[in-house]
């Protein structure tokens, strides 16, 4: 049964239950006055009860609690949210992990979720790498090293600012300049909100990248274009 008809249910249920209570109680004190007196009393005193331990516990009596998320289901449940934020997926064969997959976001960020099996074993990870453009790359192969460092000084700088650990390699046969990002969620706590939060902060995190290495290069590249002129000679008389 889907949430969407199950919380249909429970609204009719509730309303018939409300409904034929109060009936209940004007019958019974309308024959015999006394005990409709105290029903009313005791359901009062119930209700009151009822509203004290759903505040102090945030627990529902009867409600479906979510199952509780372990190394075991964890693969399930996230393919599982895969589907239900609309991403395609597919398995990859990443040595060194429970499982691994490979997707595309709708925003177009690429993304590997994974359970490594040597370290941090209790945790999911989320790794995304953006390279450099090619136009980009050409723009900063124009640049001095002093320039080159402190465009990456503003990247890291604006990348401190966001929930997500990266790490700026400098240096990458044929792609250049790349960040990698990462953020790990323990098993125990995850829930399909965070994991759509997470996704949604190296997401954030990217497009931040982007538009800070977009703004800086141009501001690197267009300080190179300032000349100094030329003093004009005089002419002797």
């Amino acid at each position: 049964m889907g949430s969407w008809t199950q919380g249909i249910i429970t609204s009719i249920l509730a309303t018939v239950f409300c409904l034929g209570g109060a009936a209940v109680l004007t019958w019974i004190k309308s024959r015999w006055p006394t005990y409709g007196n105290l029903a009313l009393y005791w359901i009062a005193s119930a209700t009151c009860l009822a509203l004290l331990w759903f505040a102090f516990t945030g627990y529902v009596p009867f409600s479906r609690r979510p199952p509780e998320m372990t190394t075991d289901n964890i693969e399930s449940n996230v393919k599982l949210w895969f589907e239900d934020l609309g991403m395609a997926f597919k398995k990859t064969g990443t040595p060194d992990t429970y499982f691994s997959y490979s997707l595309t976001t709708r925003l177009g960020t690429p993304l590997q979720v994974s359970r490594l099996a040597k370290e941090k074993t209790a945790y999911l990870q989320l790794v995304s790498t953006l390279t450099l453009s090619p136009q980009h790359q050409a723009m900063m192969l124009t640049l001095s090293q002093d320039q080159v460092d402190a465009i990456i000084e503003e990247m890291a700088l604006e990348l401190s600012e966001t929930r997500i650990g990266f790490t700026i390699i400098k240096h990458i046969p044929q792609t250049g300049m790349a960040v990698v990002f990462q953020k790990s969620i323990p098993i125990a706590d995850l829930t399909e909100s965070n994991f759509a939060s997470a996704i949604d902060d190296i997401e954030y995190a990217y497009s931040i990248l982007r538009a800070s290495t977009s703004l800086a290069l141009r501001r690197a590249t267009e300080s190179q274009r300032v000349t100094v002129p030329t003093r004009s000679t005089r002419s002797s008389r």
